[in-house]
């Protein structure tokens, strides 16, 4: 069974995505670095952002809500802008879901320190959204390169 190339692309940035993720949001955060030893954190956020970057970028319902964004705001399907806008609201989108389960996975729902879920995530989202959005422009032509690469196909 061969996969698609757009396919094997969109698991390759529901992987690398996370991991950049993963491995400056700490330093976004004001971390003095990265935790490797408890199980809530670099590799237990890794997994969970993994887990939710795969299961939601494969759902039908995702592409079809970022198509519908592209469509609402006027981008022309192909152009390098449709392209470009695509990764801006597929990284934002994903970036609040995934903030959303790294909240939950770190913390629960309850208030830590006088702050509440709700705020800890919109924290979150505001600090780390331009770095993830600019990693992931950066990485998709490298993911999209290395997924041809991949199945074997030309562009």
């Amino acid at each position: 069974m061969k996969l698609p190339v757009r396919r094997v692309i969109g698991i390759l940035n529901g992987f690398f995505n996370p991991l950049l993720l993963c491995a400056f949001l700490p330093i976004i955060e004001g971390a003095p670095g990265l935790d490797l030893t408890g199980p809530t954190g670099f590799w237990g956020q890794l997994i969970v952002a993994t887990v939710i970057a795969e299961v939601l970028s494969a759902l039908p319902l995702f592409g079809k809500t970022v198509g519908m964004c592209l469509d609402f705001f006027g981008f022309e399907q192909g152009s390098a802008s449709h392209k470009i806008a695509g990764t801006v609201i597929g990284a934002t989108l994903l970036f609040m879901v995934i903030g959303f389960g790294e909240i939950a996975f770190q913390g629960g729902f309850g208030t830590i320190e006088g702050r509440t879920f709700f705020a800890r995530w919109a924290g979150l989202v505001t600090k780390g959204w331009a770095f993830v959005v600019i990693a992931g422009v950066l990485l998709d032509p490298f993911t999209a390169a290395l997924g041809r690469m991949i199945v074997r196909e030309e562009k």
